[in-house]
C-alpha cells in the first residue's frame, strides 16, 4: 500500500523571504509518528510541476484566504496528472468555509481546525477503502451530497516532539534560515475577541501551550542541529498569555546559558500592567523586540471592534518600551467599518506621539482592512452595509480588497486614499530599522519611494498617489498579494 503523502503549503512562486511553513511542518511530524511517508512542498520555494505523484497516497494542501488561488493552480495540476489522487485541503481558509472549500471539483475533503490527528485518521480510512463518517473534523464529498462531521476536540501540543522534521523541506530556500532565524510555534488560539481576527472561528478562542520545558528542549534542538541564533515565536497567536510560563522560559534560557536573541508578539493591555524585575528579565534573556497590535488611535474604533485595550495602555507600554533595548513594533488598521477621517487622523496623531516617545518604535504599515469569513466585522458588514462576499472558492481566489471586491462601508475616494496610505506607510517607517531594500534588489528605487512616503507623511498629504500604483503593482508582482 502507499505510503507517501505529498503535503502542500500554498503561496506564489519565488516570494521573497518566505517564513517557515510551520503547518507542514506539523503535519509531516504526525504523518511521521503514524507510520507515513511525508513529501513536504512549499510553493514559494520548489516547483511542483516536477513533483512525482505517482507513489503518493493523496495530496494535503495547506490554504489560507490569501493563498488560495495558488492551491488551486496546484489542485488543478494534481488532477491533471491522476483524476483518481485525493486532494485534501486544510488551514485557515477551509476551516471558516468548508462546504464552499468541498463543493470544488478540486477538493476532496476539507479539513477543518488542527490538521494533525485528522489527517493522519483520513489516511487510515483511505488505505482501508473504508467511509469518512466516523472522522472528526472534515467536510467531504459523498457522491452528490457534501457530508460535514462532528468538530475534532483540540489536540493536547504536549504530545509534540522537540525534534520535528524540517529536514523535510528545502531549508536553502529560507533567507532567514542562513541568517540564523527560526520559527517556532510555542502555543495555539488566543481567549481575546478582536472583531477582525480569525481567532474567533477557527481557535473558538480556546488557548493551549507547549510546557517550558517543551519550549526550551525545541530552543535547545535548534540551535545544536541548525546553528540557530535568533527564535521568533511566529506560529503563536499571542505568547504572553500565561505569565508563568513566560518567567520558566526566561529562566530557563538563562540558567542554561542558551544565548540566543528571540522575539514575539504581545498585547498593550498585558504589557502596560508588567512590573519593571518582569521586563528586565524578558530582556535579559535575550529578548530582541515584541509586536503589539494597535489597530487604531481611536477610541472609539478600539471599542467597535472588540480590541480590548485603551490609548492609554498603548502609550504606558510604549513609555515602558522606551526604557529597554527592546525592539517595538506596531501594526495600525485603517478603512475599518465605521472609521471617520476623525478617528484616521488620531490613528495618524498616536503613530507620531509613539514615535516621540520611543525612538525604537517601528509602524508595521496601517494596512487596509480586509473582511475575512469567521469573524465579527465580516458578520457586521455583510448584515449592516451590504457587502457581498465571494460565493465560491474560484471567486476567494480573485478576492482582493479594495480591488475586484465591493466595500460599501467605504465611498470609492476614499478607498483610494486608504490604499494609498497603507502601501506607502510601508516605506515611510521600513527603511530607518530593517534593510528591506537588496531583498526587492532595486535599492536605489527603494530609497526613492522611502524618501518620497516621508516626505507625504511628514505633510500628511495622499492625494496623487500615481508611484504607490506601481508600488502596489511591484508589491503584486513579488509577493502575489498586496
Amino acid at each position: 500500500m502507499k505510503k507517501d503523502v505529498i503535503l502542500v503549503y500554498a503561496g506564489k512562486p519565488g516570494m521573497p523571504n518566505p517564513e517557515l511553513p510551520l503547518s507542514i511542518i506539523y503535519l509531516g511530524w504526525a504523518l511521521q509518528k503514524s507510520g507515513y511517508n511525508p513529501k513536504l512542498l512549499d510553493m514559494r520555494v520548489s516547483p511542483y510541476d516536477k513533483v512525482d505523484f505517482s507513489k503518493a497516497l493523496c495530496v494535503g494542501i495547506s490554504v489560507t484566504t490569501n493563498t488560495v488561488s495558488y492551491a488551486l493552480d496546484i489542485a488543478k495540476h494534481v488532477r491533471k496528472i491522476d483524476a483518481s489522487l485525493p486532494i485534501i485541503w486544510g488551514g485557515v481558509h477551509p476551516s471558516l468555509l468548508p462546504v464552499e472549500t468541498a463543493e470544488n471539483e478540486y477538493v476532496d475533503i476539507a479539513v477543518r481546525g488542527e490538521g494533525e490527528l485528522t489527517l493522519v485518521e483520513i489516511l487510515q480510512k483511505l488505505e482501508a477503502k473504508e467511509s469518512l463518517a466516523s472522522v472528526k473534523g472534515v467536510t467531504y464529498r459523498n457522491g452528490n451530497e457534501i457530508k460535514t462531521n462532528p468538530d475534532r476536540e483540540f489536540m493536547d501540543l504536549k504530545i509534540i516532539d522537540a525534534k520535528l522534521p524540517y529536514h523535510l523541506l528545502d531549508l536553502e530556500g529560507y533567507p532567514y534560515i542562513k541568517k540564523g532565524s527560526f520559527s517556532i510555534q510555542t502555543s495555539r488560539g488566543c481567549p481575546h475577541r478582536c472583531g477582525f481576527c480569525y481567532n474567533l472561528s477557527f481557535n473558538k478562542r480556546n488557548w493551549r501551550a507547549k510546557s517550558a520545558e517543551q519550549v526550551l528542549e525545541e530552543i535547545k534542538y535548534l540551535v545544536e542541529e541548525f546553528k540557530v541564533n535568533k527564535i521568533y515565536t511566529m506560529g503563536d497567536d499571542e505568547y504572553f498569555i500565561n505569565r508563568q510560563r513566560i518567567e520558566e522560559i526566561c529562566e530557563g534560557l538563562l540558567r542554561e546559558n542558551i544565548g540566543i536573541g528571540w522575539g514575539s508578539f504581545c498585547r498593550f493591555d498585558r504589557f502596560s500592567k508588567y512590573d519593571k524585575p518582569f521586563i528586565d528579565l524578558i530582556e535579559k534573556s535575550g529578548c530582541l523586540g515584541l509586536t503589539f497590535g494597535g489597530e487604531s488611535g481611536s477610541p472609539q474604533v478600539l471599542t467597535a471592534i472588540n480590541k480590548d485595550i485603551t490609548i492609554d495602555q498603548i502609550i504606558t507600554s510604549t513609555k515602558k518600551m522606551a526604557q529597554t533595548n527592546m525592539m517595538q513594533i506596531v501594526s495600525f488598521m485603517c478603512g475599518l467599518p465605521g472609521e471617520t477621517e476623525k478617528d484616521l487622523e488620531q490613528t495618524f496623531n498616536l503613530v507620531d506621539l509613539l514615535l516621540k516617545i520611543n525612538p525604537k518604535v517601528i509602524v508595521n504599515g496601517i494596512v487596509t482592512y480586509t473582511p475575512y469569513p469567521g469573524t465579527s466585522l465580516y458578520d457586521l458588514i455583510v448584515r449592516e452595509y451590504g457587502f457581498k462576499p465571494p460565493q465560491s472558492l474560484q471567486q476567494w481566489a480573485d478576492y482582493s480588497i479594495y480591488g475586484n471586491i465591493n466595500a460599501p462601508w467605504v465611498d470609492k475616494k476614499r478607498q483610494k486614499l486608504l490604499e494609498t496610505v497603507s502601501i506607502m506607510t510601508r516605506f515611510v517607517f521600513y527603511g530607518k530599522h530593517y534593510n528591506i531594500a537588496p531583498h526587492i534588489r532595486f535599492k536605489h528605487i527603494y530609497r526613492m519611494f522611502n524618501f518620497l512616503a516621508r516626505t507625504r507623511w511628514s505633510h500628511k498629504y495622499f492625494g496623487f498617489p500615481i508611484e504607490w500604483m506601481l508600488v502596489k503593482k511591484m508589491l503584486k508582482y513579488l509577493r502575489g498579494y498586496v
